[in-house]
């Protein structure tokens, strides 16, 4: 079809063109300043600013050098993110450090910043469904926070000695590379670690290489997290280790790192690990990662965490007797859930550490003859009677109180003399198989152990996650 349209002279053609022109840059910017800002925060029941709206994170590269000398790290950190709307700015959580500079799919962007939040503000508009990456260029000290329910420090945390470490769980990531700090947002992980030569490099996954050196006699440790994992699970310790390297009985590879003067001690009391990773994937289904192993800080902690396929342990849980054998349980349990499985809301804290608890109780139960869980459980119960407060909303002081850990146990019990062995394990092993490298909540847990049992549990996980006092075990002890 032809339109004819009036004589126009040289400059009414150059403007049309013009304007054509900025049309279309506005199309390939999807909407030439038209998009919406990501929220900063996704909404979580605790942490309200944690985590940002707008995109998906698909992987980080990290990047630090650090000197014991010092205790400032040089860094850069780049992410691949997936719009979920049009973008026209996004949040990052990071708290402190220095920010060289930024850029967004090369061009530079603008930030600003405030006490736990940078705003980036890329040039155009980011379309819905694009990725795009963020290269953040920065330095400076970590400063770990405290968590109210824990007296410990939560971040990147440096030792006198210049050895360094990580327990980041539940907002510790941000102290030392900026991302999308909460569970429901995954991504795999790259890390170069740069390093003097003579220090090693612990961090998740997989050991690509130690063996890139510079001039400076530096040396850099290349780890790949091929698996999705929460940002609160990252880690990296920094120190003198000696690297133990060994299989399960069924071949899942175990690398540990222990402090030279506990080697002995410690190869003796992770002796269990390998039977213990299998005797897991037999009641919860294949591991699902493909290496474990554990770190042991130059640190006295009383706590560990199950840092995703590397979990941080403190020197005090060497001592060559074994003494830690529950603990190494709880940790290794959490691979699954916790670290595979992980929770959606940090309100549903009793999803991580109710399941590694009742592990513990497993793995007892299994080596033991002597062991009878169900007096143990109903031991602990009558001791609990009165301390145990409902679970269904521990609040963030008591994130990691004794009743999330114990009270969560019971209540898996509970489940299992409610619905019987074959469908209690059952639903473990859908819950780790259906929600694996994902997150979920109570209210998923509750759907699938109907679904698999064919009972109506709303009630159930009413009183045992939320009454004010403990209900009655249901079942007779002794039987399966």
């Amino acid at each position: 079809m032809n339109i004819l349209r009036p004589p126009m002279n040289r400059r009414g053609r150059i403007v049309i063109v013009a304007f054509t022109l900025l049309i279309a840059a506005c199309l390939v910017l999807a909407g030439c300043g038209n998009g919406e800002p990501g929220s900063a925060g996704v909404g979580d029941s605790y942490f309200a600013d944690l985590g940002n709206g707008g995109y998906d994170v698909a992987h980080y590269d990290i990047s630090v050098r650090y000197h014991p000398g010092s205790p400032e790290i040089n860094a850069t950190t780049i992410i691949e993110a997936v719009a979920k709307f049009d973008l026209s700015s996004f949040n990052l959580d990071l708290i402190g450090l220095t920010v060289d500079s930024v850029t967004v799919n090369g061009e530079p962007a603008k930030i600003s910043r405030n006490e736990n939040e940078m705003t980036v503000t890329p040039q155009g508009t980011i379309a819905s469904g694009d990725t795009f990456t963020v290269t953040v260029d920065y330095h400076g000290e970590p400063t770990p926070g405290v968590l109210a329910s824990t007296p410990l420090p939560n971040g990147w945390i440096r030792l006198d000695s210049g050895a360094t470490y990580v327990l980041a769980e539940p907002d510790g990531a941000r102290t030392w590379f900026p991302n999308n700090d909460h569970p429901t947002d995954k991504a795999t992980y790259s890390f170069h670690v740069t390093v003097p030569d003579g220090m090693e490099v612990a961090a998740n996954g997989r050991l690509v290489s130690s063996d890139t050196t510079d001039n400076d006699g530096n040396r850099t440790w290349h780890w790949e997290m091929d698996e999705p994992m929460a940002s609160y699970l990252a880690m990296v310790a920094i120190g003198d280790y000696q690297i133990q390297r060994t299989t399960s009985p069924n071949g899942v590879t175990i690398r540990n790192f222990f402090l030279p003067d506990q080697y002995d001690m410690a190869v003796s009391d992770f002796s269990v690990t390998g039977e213990m990773l299998d005797f897991f994937s037999s009641v919860f289904g294949p591991y699902p990662f493909d290496e474990y192993g554990v770190v042991t800080v130059p640190a006295v902690l009383y706590v560990a965490l199950e840092t995703q396929t590397m979990s941080v342990f403190g020197s005090e849980a060497v001592d060559g007797l074994g003494s830690s054998e529950p603990v190494i349980a709880h940790e290794l349990a959490h691979q699954w859930f916790g670290n595979s499985v992980t929770l959606g809301d940090w309100r549903d804290i009793w999803l991580n550490e109710g399941f590694a608890t009742y592990a513990e109780l497993l793995w007892f139960d299994h080596i033991d003859s002597d062991f009878d869980i169900d007096e143990t459980i109903a031991g602990i119960t009558q001791w609990g009677e009165r301390k145990l407060r409902p679970i269904d909303d521990p609040g963030v002081d008591n994130l990691f109180g004794d009743s999330v850990y114990i009270r969560g146990g019971i209540t898996l019990h509970a489940l299992r003399r409610t619905i019987g062995d074959e469908a209690f394990f059952n639903t473990l092993r859908a819950w780790a198989s259906e929600y694996k490298h994902a997150s979920a909540t109570t209210d998923d847990f509750i759907e699938l152990a109907e679904r698999v049992s064919g009972q109506q549990l709303d009630e159930f996980f009413a009183d045992w996650l939320g009454a004010d006092e403990l209900p009655d075990l249901p079942g007779s002890f002794g039987t399966s």
